[in-house]
């Protein structure tokens, strides 16, 4: 669980952070019709909601696999090997 609020909380920094280049265009050059391009990046609605996807995917999987071997563990045998 706490794994999956940090993926989403890194998630959430990182669609900030991609929010930014929107604002930079980028000049470019077509050398098939030798004109000048200007090319610019877009945070699209289903690029966010993609991302959320894979980062809930990957907080459950990342934490799914962690949990079933402290519960495979003893409790005693872990005390005791601290």
């Amino acid at each position: 669980m706490v794994l999956l609020v940090l993926s989403l909380y890194g998630d959430a920094l990182g669609l900030f952070l991609a929010s930014f280049p929107r604002y930079v265009l980028i000049p470019a050059l077509d050398f098939g019709l030798l004109s000048e391009l200007t090319l610019s990046f877009a945070l699209l609605p289903s690029i966010v909601v993609l991302s959320l996807l894979f980062v809930t995917l990957t907080g459950v999987v990342g934490s799914f696999l962690p949990s079933i071997r402290a519960v495979r563990l003893s409790i005693v045998s872990t005390l005791q090997s601290l």
